[in-house]
């Protein structure tokens, strides 16, 4: 295998499981500089991409919800259809 593979394997595994590069590279010692400095740049660009779209903050007592979400109340169902809104009753048994 490829330095270059190994160490995108080595990171995809750091961002998946949130492990330290140290951990992660216990075998590859030889690439942990690498991929430090990799790992730095890819959260740098998160941090970017962050500020350029922030998720809406939701204000205390708000119900701000995302677009397409649809609340459930214990014995209905709402859904989002061609109306505005329509309810169907669920049976609970």
């Amino acid at each position: 295998m490829t330095d270059e593979r190994r160490i995108l394997e080595l990171l995809e595994e750091i961002l998946d499981s949130g492990s330290e590069p140290e951990a992660v590279c216990q075998q590859s010692p030889e690439l942990l500089p690498e991929v430090r400095a990799r790992l730095q740049r890819l959260r740098s660009i998160e941090g970017q991409i962050d500020e350029m779209f922030p998720l809406p903050v939701q204000k205390l007592g708000a119900a701000a919800q995302p677009p397409g979400y649809a609340p459930c109340f214990p014995l209905f169902v709402v859904s989002l259809s061609s109306s505005p809104v329509s309810y169907d009753r669920v049976r609970v048994r």
